[in-house]
């Protein structure tokens, strides 16, 4: 990315989770950062930083919402990304409409018959956070296909909850959230420990 790019859509990002009301120099310390989360992710993922970038510009207001942090959100976005090899605004735009489908009635009692809770309280009306319920939905769709239901009316259940345009994504998505050395537990710990990570490279 050019400084100009960066600028603004660091600035377009960081509006989206609050991070512009603060002082400058908080401003400034948040705004290294994400582009350290981003470098990071970027040099030892299959993605780019404009990838990264378009897909934050689009998600980060719904997954911000929705109780994910940026860590997770970038986490979420480049998993998606590798194993669906779409670019960062396919993605993004995927994500986020994802993100708002699943409180749809008619999804919501798909992942009722498959045993799947949504919510938080029995009352049903506290959802819980995003990543918890993409989790879940992996997790389901492990066991599934540990039983050798892969083609089953069940596992076509369980991806009907994404729209049809998003299976693909989706479906991805939740194939990368399986089991310890998943590729999203992977790049959350990358961004997590993003810190000083341009310091050490340059020094390289």
């Amino acid at each position: 990315l050019n400084a100009t790019q960066a600028t603004d859509d660091m600035v377009a990002v960081m509006a989206q989770w609050g991070l512009m009301t603060r002082s400058a120099t908080e401003q400034a310390g948040n705004y290294g950062n994400i582009i350290e989360k981003i470098n990071k992710v970027a040099d030892n993922f299959p993605t780019t930083s404009q990838d990264i970038m378009d897909a934050l510009k689009k998600t980060s207001s719904a997954f911000n919402l929705a109780g994910a942090s940026i860590d997770e959100t970038i986490a979420l976005i480049t998993a998606a990304e590798v194993a669906s090899q779409r670019g960062g605004k396919v993605i993004g735009t995927a994500l986020s409409n994802i993100t708002q489908q699943l409180k749809d009635e008619k999804r919501l009692n798909i992942a009722e018959s498959l045993g799947l809770n949504f919510f938080t309280d029995e009352k049903k009306t506290q959802f819980k956070g995003i990543v918890d319920i993409f989790a879940e939905m992996s997790q389901k769709m492990q066991q599934l296909k540990d039983a050798g239901k892969e083609n089953s009316t069940e596992m076509q259940e369980l991806l009907s909850i994404f729209t049809v345009f998003r299976r693909n994504i989706g479906s991805s998505l939740l194939g990368q959230m399986s089991g310890e050395d998943n590729t999203y537990l992977q790049v959350l710990n990358d961004s997590l420990t993003a810190t000083g990570y341009s310091l050490q490279e340059n020094a390289k």
